[in-house]
Parts: structure tokens; sequence; C-alpha cells
């Protein structure tokens, strides 16, 4: 019997804007093991819920004003992308 196992993927580039305190984030990340470090109150546990909003598993959502940069959602739309690369085996 053979494994047929999905391929390897992994978040190569994270763009975050509008979302909560975070104005503008834009990273890139290595395959292995990837670290976000900063001070406190400097965004790295909304970049990390910005990601479990990219990958919620349900269409809907529901988001408050604030969610949304300066409490604003006409004047600041929240986008949350990603590209995601295969990893070399």
């Amino acid at each position: 019997m053979t494994s047929t196992s999905a391929p390897a993927v992994h978040i190569h580039e994270l763009t975050i804007e509008n979302f909560r305190g975070v104005r503008a984030f834009q990273g890139r990340f290595d395959t292995g093991l990837n670290a976000i470090i900063g001070a406190g109150d400097n965004g790295k546990t909304t970049v990390l819920d910005a990601l479990a909003v990219l990958f919620h598993p349900n269409w809907s959502l529901n988001l408050t004003d604030n969610d949304f940069y300066d409490g604003n959602p006409e004047k600041n739309p929240i986008l949350i992308r990603a590209t995601m690369i295969t990893r070399p085996r």
C-alpha cells in the first residue's frame, strides 16, 4: 500500500490591514519554524488572531466595530491575505 498524503504547505507571505490595532502589516515567512517577537502590546496576538479569522472554518464570521482599525468599518475595511506555497519535500 502506498502513502498518499497531502503536500506540505506553509504561509509564505501575510498581509494585514486595518485589523484591530494593526494599521498595516506585511511579513514573509521561511519554511520551518518562524517566530513573531516584540514588546508587549505591539500586535503579536493580533497577527495570530488575524490568521484565525483567515482560516475560520465558516463563511459567516461575526466581527464588531472593535475589530476594525480605529473602530471605523466604513473608513478602514479589513484586509487579511496570505500567500501559501508548497514546501519541497
